[in-house]
């Protein structure tokens, strides 16, 4: 499964129509972009702020109502695309 690739650098996955992103994303520990455009996710797991290597998130043309909680707890997001709330 791809949550087993610990020393996955970049993950991209774009256009997938993905809803959900599992719990299980905290294993992919080396992870330093992570993007996920064009897709119907509406929130994002806790779990994403054990990536700690993360430096760049996409999360262009989803389904977000406000804006993921990640942005409040996370400092070391230096690069961040976001561009469609849906209101």
């Amino acid at each position: 499964a791809i949550y087993d690739l610990h020393n996955l650098k970049k993950l991209i996955i774009h256009n997938c129509q993905l809803s959900f992103l599992s719990t299980e994303i905290k294993n992919l520990e080396n992870l330093v972009l992570l993007d996920l455009d064009f897709n119907n996710l509406s929130r994002l797991p806790i779990d994403i702020v054990h990536l700690k290597n993360l430096k760049y998130l996409s999360l262009s043309s989803n389904n977000f109502t406000n804006v993921p909680f990640v942005f409040d707890i996370d400092e070391n997001i230096i690069g961040t695309i976001f561009d469609s709330l849906i209101y």
